[in-house]
């Protein structure tokens, strides 16, 4: 199943892989910036960037970087290194109760098109009580060619006392973004419309969800259609909400893991269908071009679902913090000491 490994170079502070699994960037000491192929490992660019960074992400085609630090991100050309766009105060990352952020090309997408930028975050409240702690997740979506402000998405999840990363995702012709919702439900924003769409059916929603009414948080029972008294545990109501989501970049096909089953189907729907796969708290998720597989990592071990056949295999000893495949069905695994492996589709 493991095929190869490049362990992290003397110089290299960062590495992140493309979300097409066909480039992946690195950052050396003297702040160079370069982009690789990950089929022959060549140079395909390289420029010097001014300051630290803190995560970079190389777009599909490779032709596009952008980069976060304390807040600000900027996109630039990969071939020269140009800012093509910058912007200040954008949240990024998953920061824990104890304060620790952790930031990576996980929380970064640039579309197909090279048009948009996704950031994703989310934060857990210190100071509160168990049961009341509650994950709030945030989806900045930026139009690179617009003049628009940047668009934010919004939910507090109650019940989390610890955070599954929220990754950034787009799906493969840039126009639909998914966003896990609060109430267990996944939405498709449509950059084409400018709107949420409906969410994606499922038997597994959780009934009851948050809603901000005026300047504070009630609890919407869809099913009657009004506001419902608070739940006694409200840790119950969100133990099926999705966990990790990932959207296919050769075709439309979507994912998302619960709990205890992953559910995939077409984009925008909307029919889904689910698969016996329990993996606990994934830190990250891919699906292959065709459609056929699906990665998840967890706990040092990434899980390889063959979606027709409903089979599961098991590739040890890997502690990946992103996955992408490749168009030939490679997986690459980036891990935590930015070592990247070569595996196996199955």
């Amino acid at each position: 199943m493991q095929r190869e490994v490049w362990p992290r170079g003397a110089g290299v502070r960062l590495r992140a892989l493309s979300r097409s699994g066909v480039f992946y960037g690195e950052l050396d000491d003297d702040r160079y910036l370069s982009v690789f192929t990950t089929a022959a490992r060549q140079r395909a660019a390289r420029f010097r960037v001014s300051g630290d960074i803190d995560a970079m992400a190389v777009s599909d085609d490779g032709a596009r970087v952008a980069t976060v630090r304390g807040g600000g991100a900027l996109v630039r050309e990969a071939e020269t290194g140009r800012v093509l766009w910058r912007g200040a105060e954008l949240p990024c990352g998953s920061r824990s109760a104890s304060g620790e952020l952790v930031v990576d090309e996980r929380f970064i997408a640039l579309a197909s098109d090279n048009q948009a930028l996704v950031l994703s975050s989310d934060e857990i409240p210190r100071g509160l009580p168990y049961h009341s702690r509650g994950a709030t997740r945030r989806w900045v979506l930026i139009e690179l060619h617009r003049s628009e402000p940047p668009r934010e998405f919004l939910c507090r999840c109650l019940g989390a006392t610890s955070v599954t990363p929220t990754c950034a995702v787009i799906s493969a012709d840039g126009r639909w973004i998914p966003l896990p919702m609060a109430d267990a439900s996944v939405r498709l924003w449509d950059r084409a419309r400018g709107q949420l769409h409906e969410p994606a059916p499922t038997r597994r929603d959780a009934r009851a969800l948050q809603r901000l009414d005026g300047d504070r948080w009630r609890w919407l029972d869809p099913a009657l259609g009004r506001f419902i008294p608070t739940p006694r545990y409200p840790d119950a109501i969100y133990q099926r909400s999705p966990v990790a989501i990932a959207a296919s970049l050769g075709c439309p096909v979507l994912a998302w893991q619960r709990p205890d089953v992953l559910e995939v189907g077409g984009i925008p729907g909307p029919d889904y269908t689910e698969v016996d796969c329990s993996v606990a708290r994934p830190d990250a998720m891919a699906i292959d071009h065709a459609g056929e597989h699906v990665a998840l990592a967890s706990r040092g071990v990434v899980e390889l679902v063959h979606l027709p056949r409903r089979e599961r295999s098991r590739v040890p000893g890997v502690r990946a913090r992103a996955l992408a495949f490749a168009p030939g069905g490679l997986l690459y695994a980036r891990e935590d000491d930015h070592t990247i492996r070569v595996l196996g589709p199955g």
